[in-house]
């Protein structure tokens, strides 16, 4: 025998109210903190794996390419 599954309300008394105010609160201070410590940082730097090395090279030839086609004026 298997308990049935279900799902129960939870009732919204004044301090569950009052916890997820606070919740919300403290994640929208976390989040701006974090915002404005990394706002003048710029961006990092992405390491150069074997697959972003190949999809550079695929842009190079594609960009060949269209210069043999399109050449500029």
């Amino acid at each position: 025998h298997y308990p049935k599954q279900s799902f129960t309300t939870v009732a919204d008394t004044p301090e569950n109210l009052r916890l997820k105010q606070q919740s919300e609160l403290q994640s929208q201070v976390k989040y701006k903190r974090d915002f404005e410590e990394s706002k003048g940082r710029g961006f990092s730097i992405v390491t150069d794996t074997p697959e972003l090395q190949r999809l550079k090279r695929t842009q190079e030839q594609i960009s060949n390419s269209a210069l043999e086609f399109f050449p500029p004026d």
